[in-house]
């Protein structure tokens, strides 16, 4: 047995960083045991393994890493904003909100808790308070093109379209030439001038704070029929079906019957490749639309740690909408919406929805299935497909 010495300590924490800096994330993690072992206890080793444990999708594990190292050191920065975002990976959404609230009372110029923040908050729709993130980071880092796409995407599905337009002009200035995240700016903006040339306009006012609903609700829902009722949605059911009969796409409709007055569109496009279920949910009294498009397939059981691997990869740089991996049901789909509070449901922002759903999702498609598979691992499937 190794004597726990400072210098087997140093040696093994020195191995760990140099494995991680390959990606060697097995080696990684097993030589900062080993340091953590030979007696290093700080932040800095338990924030490092944390670290290569999120990037092998071992979140629990990851969170009781930056757990240890805010123990250790409360008022450093990093160990709470790195567990904010495995938490915020893991679905755990309020305490990511917790997280990166408690990163700004140490340091209230900290403008990427700022951008994460806001991210999180929109996930949970308080649209409001995750467009407030977003300005705020923009005035800490007004050179960074990220939170004007951000912004911009959001502003998009609230309604505000010139605003939008304005923050897609100023990210596309300051991004490289090429890139995702350039070509999905770059697609909203042509949606945005589609859009005001066809005179939808305006801005939806600030909406207010409302229940927030499962993070990933179970694909299959049981019919639960309203009783006597009239099902809710109004002129917006009129919207929805209307978009289904454009896509030539059969669906059946359920109400819900919950509190928030959701009705369920829901339809197996066979002739749509890659897609299982395609899911619209109408939520009447949160004036929200979400649109859910179900991957064909599960990945296989060696396959689930390159699949989450992957869904990370693809969600970073996205504009709107994210892919999301369910470890329950170990399946994944992309989900994107619309807030149209204080405005009538118009079918061109439903159907610029539908499409962009399905762009974005296309262009993943055959390379989440083959990680799917286990033909390839996330990064090679990713570089090949962007």
């Amino acid at each position: 047995m190794e004597r726990p010495s400072r210098k087997n300590q140093a040696r093994h924490f020195d191995t760990g960083i140099a494995r991680a800096n390959v990606g060697d994330w097995a080696g990684a993690e097993a030589a900062f045991t080993t340091a953590i072992a030979a007696g290093r206890v700080d932040w800095e080793v338990f924030v490092s393994r944390g670290n290569v444990r999120q990037e092998l999708g071992q979140l629990d594990a990851a969170v009781s890493d930056f757990s240890r190292a805010v123990e250790l050191s409360p008022l450093e920065l990093m160990p709470r904003f790195n567990r904010a975002n495995a938490r915020a990976q893991a679905g755990d959404l309020s305490g990511a909100v917790d997280d990166y609230t408690g990163v700004l009372e140490l340091d209230a110029a900290f403008s990427r808790a700022y951008e994460r923040r806001g991210l999180v908050l929109q996930r949970l729709g308080q649209d409001g308070a995750a467009e407030s993130d977003f300005t705020r980071t923009i005035d800490l880092s007004p050179d960074r093109a990220e939170p004007y796409a951000h912004r911009a995407a959001l502003r998009a599905l609230r309604g505000a379209l010139e605003d939008a337009l304005r923050d897609c002009q100023r990210a596309l200035s300051l991004m490289p030439a090429h890139g995702k995240q350039r070509d999905a700016t770059t697609r909203l903006m042509k949606t945005l001038e589609r859009a005001a040339t066809a005179g939808v306009a305006g801005s939806a006012p600030p909406p207010s704070q409302v229940r927030s609903r499962s993070a990933f609700p179970k694909v299959q829902l049981e019919k639960r029929r309203t009783h006597g009722s009239v099902v809710p949605g109004g002129d917006a059911l009129v919207v929805i079906e209307r978009l289904f009969r454009k896509q030539k796409i059969a669906h059946t409709t359920e109400s819900l019957g919950d509190p928030l007055g959701t009705v369920r569109f829901s339809a197996g496009p066979e002739e749509i490749t890659g897609v299982e279920e395609v899911a619209v949910e109408l939520l009447s009294a949160e004036s929200r639309l979400i649109l859910y498009l179900l991957v064909s397939g599960k990945p296989k059981p060696g396959a689930r740690r390159e699949a989450i691997e992957f869904v990370t990869r693809a969600n970073a740089g996205l504009v709107s909408g994210n892919y999301e991996y369910s470890h329950d049901e170990n399946r994944v789909r992309f989900k994107t919406s619309l807030d149209f509070r204080g405005k009538k449901l118009s079918f061109i922002l439903t159907e610029n929805l539908w499409l962009h759903a399905f762009e974005a999702h296309a262009a993943y498609d055959e390379a989440l299935r083959a990680v799917f598979r286990g033909g390839t691992n996330a990064k090679e499937a990713i570089a090949a497909c962007e």
